[in-house]
């Protein structure tokens, strides 16, 4: 697989506030009582199946609401990316408020525009490698790995290149051996025509949940336990050649008991249930969480398969610590989620405050992903105190959603539109 490389450093409108680093940061093997002031005490390595977290609710912590004892939690979703002139008015309302400067990314989508890669007959080739360069000054300025419509998202404004004319950049793309090279103004989409059919064969579909764990958000954490099984039940039956690896990446809060906490991909998907069957809330405090540690982890810190359809779901209740020294911030992880092809689907829990939907929608719309949200109040009463303007689907149980976005990723794979 590819990241972004060179091109994480380069961008105009990154809002980087000292985030990116070079590579992946590996985790400490053990708790350091001797961490510099503000930094992290503890991040764990891979947890052995059934060792992930086991710390009860602390007292004091939120109980379940109501709503969610009654049944199963119910959730909409939105796809920022169709509605992208919605979701332009929607960041432009975060555009120069000096009270949160600091608290997010101000990550510039403006300029959006897409390279695909199809193969001799015309059919999407997924997983290709595209770079761009600059043909004037030279060097790198966006990786990507197409998705299963062979589309790869390019923003002109965050990763540095803003041509004048045509013929300013150079794309280069590589799937299964053969190379195609075109010049591209940066601005219409491009379609790249490999010389030979793609072959066919099996798909792999690697799915990590990467979940805030602290003391609020047992409600989703318990959903997901009660339902992994049927959803992957129904998910491998639309398929007969799937093959179908799970992982997780927990993490909490700065000086909990961990940090982050990841188990490794897995085809043993009863054992990975077991393990799951583990996990439970308990920690944090103050309302930002670790988001920003736990997105790098599932981005650079797990073995993703290069050619493999690669989803995350991040679900989480709380925006991300934000003034840590060294940390790689969300949107970094986000565009060299990009670089991999991984699709990130955000989902709101109740209690997320507006900071941290913008987050969640900022991550979702840069990787290809639906923004999901649990409903307290009715769909178009929670999608509005999201700030969602654009059509939402509603009123489904969230494992039916969640299988919903697994299922496209199935049926999308090598086909137009996915």
């Amino acid at each position: 697989s590819i990241g972004l490389g060179g091109g994480a450093g380069t961008g105009s409108g990154y809002g980087r506030g000292g985030g990116a680093s070079g590579g992946a940061r590996m985790p400490s093997p053990a708790p350091s009582d001797a961490a510099p002031e503000g930094a992290p005490r503890a991040v764990k390595e891979e947890a052995e199946p059934g060792a992930m977290a086991k710390q009860q609710r602390p007292k004091g912590a939120p109980m379940p609401d109501e709503a969610a004892k009654a049944g199963p939690l119910k959730a909409g979703s939105t796809d920022d990316n169709a509605d992208y002139p919605g979701y332009l008015k929607f960041l432009a309302t975060w555009t120069g408020r000096q009270e949160v400067n600091g608290q997010f990314q101000p990550l510039d989508v403006l300029g959006r525009a897409f390279v695909q890669v199809v193969d001799s007959e015309g059919r999407p080739v997924p997983g290709a490698r595209v770079e761009v360069r600059d043909a004037e000054r030279g060097g790198t300025v966006w990786q990507a790995t197409t998705y299963g419509d062979g589309r790869a998202p390019y923003y002109p404004r965050l990763f540095g290149a803003q041509p004048q004319g045509p013929s300013r950049l150079t794309v280069r793309a590589e799937a299964a051996g053969q190379v195609v090279e075109a010049s591209w103004d940066g601005a219409k989409e491009l379609t790249l025509r490999t010389a030979k059919p793609q072959g066919a064969g099996p798909m792999t579909l690697e799915v990590l949940f990467l979940i805030d764990t602290t003391g609020s958000m047992g409600d989703e954490i318990d959903q997901i336990k009660t339902s992994l099984l049927a959803v992957t039940s129904k998910a491998k039956a639309r398929r007969e050649d799937l093959v179908l690896r799970y992982g997780a990446v927990l993490y909490r809060d700065l000086n909990d008991d961990y940090l982050t906490m990841a188990h490794p991909f897995t085809e043993d998907l009863q054992a990975f249930n077991g393990a799951l069957q583990g996990v439970s809330a308990g920690g944090g405090g103050d309302l930002p969480e670790a988001l920003n540690q736990g997105l790098e982890r599932a981005v650079e810190g797990m073995q993703w398969q290069p050619d493999a359809a690669k989803v995350v779901f991040l679900i989480c209740d709380a925006p991300p610590q934000m003034r840590v020294k060294g940390d790689v911030l969300y949107g970094d992880s986000a565009l060299r989620a990009v670089g991999k092809g991984l699709r990130i689907h955000s989902v709101a829990a109740s209690g997320l405050d507006p900071l941290g939907t913008l987050v969640l929608r900022q991550v979702a719309q840069l990787t290809r992903g639906k923004f999901i949200f649990i409903e307290y109040g009715g769909t178009q009463a929670t999608a509005e105190r999201h700030g969602v303007s654009g059509p939402v689907q509603g009123g489904n149980n969230l494992d039916d959603i969640l299988l919903a976005q697994i299922s496209a990723e199935i049926d999308g794979w090598g086909r137009q539109g996915s």
